[in-house]
């Protein structure tokens, strides 16, 4: 286990990132599941009481070579005024039947696993599977509904989950819209009404915007 805390992003239109630290202060660089790295992580009571101790935001789980586990992580699937989240998300959250629980934003879900597969991830759908490297954020706010262990994931279900993020990485984009001629204008005030997006939006929201 270790901890994180809200960084701010690469560049000011950026989201703050979620960055990890070890118990002892330092930040987690270097290579996933070595030597030293396994030395300086610690037990969940140990992270719990480090993080009460310090300027954190929370405490978070690492995920190593050879754990057996695999983290799925639904980005921004819930709407934070309803509570309803998206189909395919759901679907997913059933195909699982594992340990699920809420993100910090309360926008998106972290499942757990006990499977190998290798790691993949779209972020023009919000949808990752960690496995052998990278942390959860860990809020214990269990989702309704799920079940309260860590259970096998069925190897069709991480095939399928692969085939999806395939198809959303291979979709073709589509071509750049031409201006009229004169039309610098137009593009000027649209891009001065996008500077009021707001830059916490999911990927999905700001493109939709």
């Amino acid at each position: 286990w270790l901890l994180w805390r809200y960084e701010p992003g690469e560049t000011p239109e950026k989201k703050p990132r979620k960055m990890p630290y070890y118990a002892g202060g330092s930040r987690r660089v270097g290579d996933q599941g070595s030597v030293r790295d396994r030395e300086r992580l610690v037990d969940a009571g140990t992270a719990l009481s480090a993080a009460a101790a310090g300027d954190y935001d929370g405490i978070g789980f690492a995920f190593l070579p050879g754990d057996g586990l695999i983290g799925i992580d639904l980005d921004n699937v819930i709407d934070a005024d309803t509570g309803e989240i998206q189909e395919r998300a759901s679907g997913i959250i059933r195909s699982c039947q594992s340990y699920t629980e809420l993100s910090p934003s309360g926008r998106g879900v972290h499942i757990y696993s006990l499977g190998e597969t290798k790691s993949h991830k779209s972020n023009e759908i919000g949808v990752e599977m960690f496995c052998g490297r990278q942390f959860f954020t860990v809020t214990g706010r269990h989702y309704p509904g799920t079940p309260e262990q860590v259970t096998p994931i069925r190897t069709e279900v991480v095939s399928r989950l692969h085939q999806v993020i395939d198809a959303a990485r291979n979709r073709p984009t589509a071509a750049p819209a031409r201006l009229p001629p004169g039309g610098n204008a137009d593009r000027d005030r649209i891009e001065s009404a996008l500077a009021f997006v707001n830059a916490d939006l999911g990927y999905n929201d700001w493109i939709a915007v």
